[in-house]
């Protein structure tokens, strides 16, 4: 579906300690990177640091540019 929309990219925010999504994640990437679709996976916290969480989303939107 993601393919269908043009999706370039895909971000996943995964709750910290969260066993029944991290069960499941391996076959979502997988299923992104089959498509040709990049994915950034970050672990989410309760009090994730904003600088952090935005450097990482910079980095990834930069190296998606570079893909186009």
């Amino acid at each position: 579906m993601a393919k269908s929309y043009g999706a370039q990219g895909a971000v996943i925010l995964v709750p910290k300690f969260c066993t029944d999504f991290l069960f499941q994640l391996p076959y979502i990437e997988s299923e992104f990177e089959r498509s040709g679709i990049p994915v950034l996976r970050i672990e989410t916290e309760s009090q994730m640091p904003e600088g952090q969480l935005r450097t990482r989303l910079g980095a990834f939107v930069e190296m998606l540019q570079g893909h186009i």
